[in-house]
């Protein structure tokens, strides 16, 4: 039989309260437990089970760099997301117990801010892939709406922002009124000739099978094509 002191026994219960209220994930960035109903949580990524919860924020950092704000774990599942305060509708936090980096949990949205030259945008990437018509539902609930790229300033800022290698993302452009003329979203204007060459792909848009009437972003190319607005991607908002 192992004898055991008061004072490692006193370690242990201190080790224990902080597993309780707090977790130290990766280059000592503390996750803290939350007890705050109005802190609202979107999950990002693909659910991880089998692993320990220091390992769900170790990956959740690795994998969404800025845009882990917050996990949620439950008996070895573990939930990446993105979390922000006093959000209206306040999304639906999965079932277990969250925790979140207090530093961006302060923020009344989830996006990260970049900045080229003049030109400055709050990016909110959702890497849980949804239709383009509900990514632009989602980015209307934080007051934003997909990401719009004139410039060649905006087009940068993507450059820059943590996105997946090789994924695409839906963007705030569509042909959905008339076919063939794109208009963005936040004013309805129309994409210009310059924009298209600049901004496509070669050979696109070219509306393959009909009814490609929705715009993606591909993080590989870093340029634009047209695809069906049904199919399920992530999406870039700007708020």
């Amino acid at each position: 039989m192992f004898n055991i002191s008061p004072l490692e026994d006193a370690l242990k219960v201190i080790l224990l309260m902080l597993a309780l209220y707090s977790v130290r994930g990766e280059s000592g960035i503390i996750f803290k437990k939350n007890t705050n109903q109005s802190i609202g949580f979107v999950r990002q990524l693909q659910v991880w089970t089998g692993i320990g919860l220091i390992e769900c924020t170790r990956r959740c950092l690795h994998q969404l760099n800025t845009s882990c704000s917050g996990v949620v774990y439950d008996n070895k599942t573990c939930v990446p997301g993105s979390c922000m305060v006093n959000v209206t509708p306040n999304p639906q936090v999965p079932q277990g117990i969250m925790y979140y980096k207090p530093e961006l949990c302060k923020r009344t949205h989830p996006c990260v801010e970049y900045t080229v030259k003049d030109s400055t945008t709050c990016l909110w990437v959702v890497q849980s892939p949804i239709s383009s018509t509900e990514a632009q539902d989602s980015c209307k609930s934080y007051n934003g709406h997909l990401y719009t790229m004139r410039s060649t300033e905006k087009s940068d800022i993507l450059k820059r922002a943590n996105l997946v290698p090789n994924n695409e993302y839906w963007i705030g452009l569509n042909d959905r009124e008339e076919e063939n003329v794109f208009r963005w979203v936040d004013n309805g204007e129309i994409m210009s000739q310059e924009q298209r060459i600049r901004l496509f792909k070669p050979n696109q848009p070219d509306n393959a099978d009909s009814g490609e009437d929705c715009v993606v972003y591909d993080q590989r190319t870093q340029r634009l094509h047209d695809d069906k607005c049904h199919r399920q991607k992530a999406y870039i908002c700007e708020i």
